[in-house]
């Protein structure tokens, strides 16, 4: 008998009654068998077998992983995605294959998956160009005196075995930087301010350079795109003088590297000046040193017509400086460069920079495809010469693969000038140019005071030409200015010219782009740079 006290678990279990008695039936209880554990089949070999042991899955043959392949398919057809997914990434995993595989076995690639694409494997080159070189000029600037030393390069030839320099042999030939920096040490006598202009430079290495310089020039576009900080110049016409100033007051002649802003030349680096030779080398030297920071511009001077007329042309002096034989050679080595000067160039998208006007062409095109018109002339481009005939224009003009429409685009981006308020209308022009039909002229536009087929476009021609290309202003240069600058056309045409003295004691001047304005810098040579900011 049990009593109250007694605990639960130690209560005997009460069993129902029988259906006879009235009560539900006694659920028989189910006794788990216990399950004996055999040991692993292992596979006996044999006497008449060879003990081989069974092949891992990576070393099968190729039916043999299809068949596993379709078996782990059909398994993973029915699982969730995470984990079929790992499954998958499971099965693509390339195995390790040793290097002797077991003899009867078709190989297996151990590189590529079955129905995957083996991946090219990209090897670092062992012997890569270095992508900086030592120049061999060194530049030393002690106070106002910079001095330039041209070190010897040497090939260092070394041991193998102790890596020791055995002997060093002196290399003849200089890269095309130590060209421009020899260039620019024969020029200037590196004592400060004085230039040694009397010594000429050497021809061979003038003609190197134009060489060089032309390579740069074809492969940038013809209508150029630069963004600010940029600083543009004018005309110099031969003022060496002036280009120094400038270049130190804007770094370009210390290290343009160290200095934020592009330079925009805009033209007319010879002619009229004692020093066309020494203008032009310099800016191509800056050119060659610091091809993405320098960007000289085609004037109308940098053509054979207009730079061969005056005593003070570039002809005259290339022939009073290396003769009547070496002169004209070299002269027709500058023109050649010329030819493939750019033309045009937008900064910003807020400031377009030519040397000379509108083309009259907006007449007929909108001014994106005039761009675009611009943009096709081919280079070098060599333009027609007053004294030619009709037919040698003509000739020129086919051997150029060139239109008339075509030609006038570059003489009037070249030569065009704004309409002054006193300006008086030219309704003829005497010495037009031969081999190009005389057409009206359009709507704001107007022949010009120079002659020839030349015009000058008013304020109806600027605003329709700025907002389609969607720009503030049109900075140029061709014409002297009493204040180194001008603005015209309700401000939005600055004319800058960068050469002082050249009529009637006029200053010199250029132009800063830099936080969304435009800053003229003046200069005087007899005093310090002045800042306008009017």
């Amino acid at each position: 008998p049990m009593s109250e006290d007694t605990p639960l678990r130690q209560q005997p279990r009460r069993r129902c009654k029988s259906p006879e008695q009235g009560s539900a039936p006694e659920t028989p209880t189910r006794s788990t068998p216990q399950r004996s554990r055999s040991p692993p089949r292992r596979y006996k070999p044999q006497s008449g077998d060879s003990e081989k042991p069974v092949q891992p899955l990576f070393l099968r043959g190729a039916d043999e992983q299809l068949k596993q392949g379709e078996l782990l398919r059909r398994k993973t057809r029915n699982l969730s995605p995470p984990r079929r997914s790992f499954l998958n990434r499971l099965k693509d995993e390339t195995p390790i294959t040793p290097d002797s595989p077991t003899s009867g076995d078709p190989p297996t690639p151990a590189c590529t998956p079955i129905g995957k694409k083996a991946p090219e494997l990209v090897l670092p080159p062992q012997h890569a160009e270095p992508k900086l070189k030592l120049s061999s000029t060194v530049l030393q600037v002690c106070g106002d005196k910079t001095t330039a030393k041209k070190i010897t390069k040497f090939s260092f030839a070394r041991s193998a075995a102790s890596n020791k320099v055995l002997h060093a042999v002196p290399e003849e030939d200089c890269s095309v930087n130590d060209l421009a920096a020899e260039l620019l040490a024969s020029l200037h006598t590196w004592g400060g301010d004085t230039w040694n202009t009397a010594e000429k430079l050497p021809i061979e290495k003038v003609q190197q350079l134009l060489m060089h310089v032309r390579e740069i020039l074809l492969a940038e576009p013809i209508v150029q795109h630069h963004e600010s900080p940029a600083t543009v110049f004018g005309d110099f016409h031969g003022d060496f003088d002036a280009l120094v100033a400038f270049a130190k007051l804007t770094g370009l002649w210390y290290h343009p590297a160290l200095v934020m802003s592009v330079f925009v030349f805009l033209g007319d680096y010879v002619d009229r000046g004692p020093h066309s030779v020494e203008v032009t080398v310099f800016i191509f030297c800056m050119k060659l040193l610091f091809p993405k920071k320098i960007f000289p511009h085609r004037g109308n001077h940098e053509d054979r017509d207009t730079n061969s007329m005056s005593e003070n042309s570039l002809l005259a002096v290339c022939m009073q400086t290396y003769g009547e034989e070496l002169g004209p050679t070299l002269w027709e080595d500058f023109n050649s460069t010329f030819d493939c000067l750019p033309l045009m160039s937008v900064i910003d998208r807020s400031a377009v920079c030519m040397h000379g006007g509108l083309p009259r062409l907006i007449a007929k095109l909108s001014p994106k495809r005039v761009i675009g018109e611009l943009a096709k002339l081919p280079r070098p481009l060599q333009l027609p010469q007053c004294a030619m005939e009709e037919e040698g224009v003509k000739q020129l003009l086919r051997s150029q693969h060139l239109t008339t429409d075509q030609l006038r685009l570059a003489l009037d981006v070249l030569w065009g000038d704004p309409q002054h308020e006193d300006e008086e209308e030219v309704t003829t022009a005497d010495d037009d140019v031969p081999g190009l039909p005389k057409e009206p002229i359009p709507d704001g536009f107007q022949r010009s005071s120079r002659g020839g087929d030349f015009v000058s476009f008013s304020k109806l021609a600027v605003e329709p030409f700025l907002d389609g290309l969607q720009l503030d202003f049109v900075i140029r240069a061709h014409e002297w200015q009493p204040e180194g600058v001008g603005v015209e056309h309700s401000a939005r045409v600055i004319t800058v010219f960068s050469s002082p003295n050249y009529v009637d004691g006029n200053q010199a001047a250029m132009v800063q782009l830099c936080n969304g304005k435009i800053t003229p810098i003046l200069y005087k040579p007899d005093a310090t740079a002045e800042v306008d900011d009017s």
